[in-house]
């Protein structure tokens, strides 16, 4: 059992690091995630089955489809509505624990994903929240994907996309605080202390980082950010 991650920020980001995280784990996994603000709500719980034959196991909010894009799509989803596969008496405010941990585990355990509950057509889940990236030369804009433990602040944007954009060695970060120089580099260290440095994070997203600092509070903690070529 691998225990990913605790304090994510919201659907959006809890999105990007399970896709990120899950094409590591061995084909047929259950991968358990739980980001769930509307807890206790008509949202559905569910579990799908993904084309490489893993399960994913969540609410039905926008968290777990681009994780089950990144393991060949959803090939099966089902409802969590038998009450033998969960615990009774089920919270109104934790259903990571009444729930979903209880189908992961019995999953994990040969139980099969349509003992669960009723099949839903995957074109009715809740989709994953947009991220929007837009290139042209000398410069991207991009929303801001998540925010790290150290105030690393990844982007929807690609390596790929910083190439076409043509950003390479000084550039300027725009946000909502404004403008700041900075430097496109490999490391954190490539940039002077409290400097922001852009690179290409382990995910292969760029990323902003402020060397032995937060870039998240320097940068006022941005939904959205522009990289422009230092002029």
């Amino acid at each position: 059992m691998v225990d990913l991650a605790h304090g994510i920020r919201g659907i959006r980001a809890g999105s990007v690091v399970l896709a990120q995280s899950v094409v590591h784990g061995p084909a047929g996994s259950v991968h358990l995630a739980v980001v769930d603000p509307g807890v206790g709500t008509d949202r559905r719980g569910v579990a799908i089955v993904s084309g490489r034959g893993d399960l994913l196991v969540g609410p039905d909010n926008g968290l777990l489809p681009r994780a089950a894009d990144a393991l060949d799509g959803a090939a099966a989803v089902f409802e969590l509505t038998d009450p033998r596969y969960r615990l009774e008496p089920v919270s109104s405010t934790f259903h990571g624990r009444d729930v979903f941990a209880p189908a992961a585990a019995y999953l994990a355990l040969g139980v099969l994903a349509p003992e669960l509950g009723g099949e839903i057509d995957p074109g009715e889940l809740v989709g994953a929240p947009e991220l929007v990236t837009r290139v042209s030369d000398g410069a991207l804009s991009s929303d801001v994907a998540r925010v790290d433990w150290y105030g690393n602040l990844q982007l929807a944007a690609t390596e790929a996309d910083l190439v076409r954009a043509g950003l390479i060695d000084d550039v300027v970060v725009e946000g909502p605080a404004g403008s700041f120089a900075a430097v496109v580099g490999r490391t954190f260290t490539d940039a002077g202390p409290d400097g922001l440095v852009v690179y290409v994070d382990s995910g292969g997203h760029v990323a902003v980082a402020c060397n032995g600092a937060s870039a998240r509070e320097r940068l006022h903690d941005p939904e959205r950010l522009t990289v422009k070529k230092k002029s």
